[in-house]
């Protein structure tokens, strides 16, 4: 019974984004980009005295503390919060049987407080304090560069905080037309975590190690196409799917994605490349043919939920997600 109401309580963690921390340490959760997005470590057993350091309330910054208590018995909790001036801070909670007790630590130290924490209980629970926080700063959404294809610079669909992974892949040697999409190779921006095709890269491109955003390269799809030149940015379903570049809606068609599933597909002229046309796919719009758009501000509709049909490979191999996400390549025109 212990252990299968642990197991519950930790998959509902992980829904939630938390980390779990058995005693004498404390793990902050963290969302992309940050490589490796998150620390986690198992509980085996709980305890009566858990400790967490370098907990924060500062702008930007969320911390929690959640206890699990396992029991038959209701749990009685002596918190006390460490400050830069001292135990200044103490709290107590009771914790039914096989609950969970859930603490915002700023509603009890304020903001902008260095806090550090521990907690006693009379009966062995389980602790944890997720702490969530903006990579860069507070600031609002701002677009940001995905890659370079040729002189045109591509702004990722998907606001940097609703990103979830970026995956750079082959793209097919097709349309949905069936004619040669001719699609163009992408010089990701950001760091690479790591590259799975090497193969199939750009003569002459290496990918940086460090950098923002970071990103991952696909292992082969077998379509005889360059590794980079397609991407799929990995986000919720229904997320706002944004223009990638400044230009004008050529066209908006409906199609059966791999002859099976319903999509929409959006080709866009981009300013000063009359040549091209930037392809985004997985998303449900709104836009006509004609609507002129603004890289990274014109919303053209939101992320398609193609899990209800399948698990992509972002999802399955690289973001452990859902796997939706906005698709996007660059195709010359013949």
């Amino acid at each position: 019974m212990l252990q299968r109401t642990l197991a519950a309580f930790f998959a509902a963690l992980l829904v939630l984004g938390a980390a779990v921390g058995p005693p004498a340490a404390a793990f902050c959760a963290s969302s992309y980009p940050w490589p490796g997005g998150h620390d986690a470590a198992g509980v085996t057993v709980p305890a009566t005295t858990w400790y967490f350091a370098e907990g924060c309330t500062r702008e930007g910054f969320d911390c929690w503390l959640c206890v699990m208590n396992p029991q038959d018995k209701a749990a009685n909790l002596h918190i006390s919060f460490l400050t830069p001036a001292g135990n200044e801070f103490k709290h107590t909670a009771p914790v039914p049987p096989a609950s969970r007790y859930t603490l915002n630590v700023a509603d009890v130290v304020g903001e902008g407080q260095d806090v550090s924490l521990v907690v006693e209980s009379d009966l062995p629970v389980v602790a944890e304090r997720p702490m969530y926080f903006n990579y860069h700063s507070p600031s609002s959404p701002a677009p940001y560069t995905l890659a370079e294809v040729e002189g045109l610079a591509l702004t990722s669909p998907i606001s940097y905080q609703e990103t979830v992974g970026i995956m750079f892949h082959q793209a097919s040697q097709y349309d949905i037309h069936n004619e040669l999409a001719r699609a163009r190779v992408m010089v990701p921006q950001g760091g690479c975590m790591r590259d799975d095709n090497p193969r199939a890269r750009f003569p002459g491109w290496t990918p940086g190690r460090w950098g923002d955003p970071y990103y991952w390269v696909q292992d082969s799809r077998g379509r005889g196409t360059f590794s980079t030149t397609a991407v799929d940015v990995g986000a919720k379903a229904g997320c706002a799917v944004l223009s990638p570049v400044d230009g004008v809606v050529d066209s908006v068609e409906a199609y059966a994605l791999y002859g099976s599933y319903p999509d929409q597909r959006v080709a866009i002229i981009p300013d000063g490349h009359p040549g091209l046309r930037v392809i985004v796919v997985h998303v449900e719009t709104n836009v006509s043919p004609g609507q002129r758009l603004a890289a990274g501000e014109t919303v053209l509709g939101r992320v398609r939920a193609l899990s209800r049909y399948f698990r992509s490979d972002i999802g399955t191999y690289y973001t452990g997600d859902e796997g939706d996400h906005a698709h996007v390549q660059i195709n010359l025109l013949p």
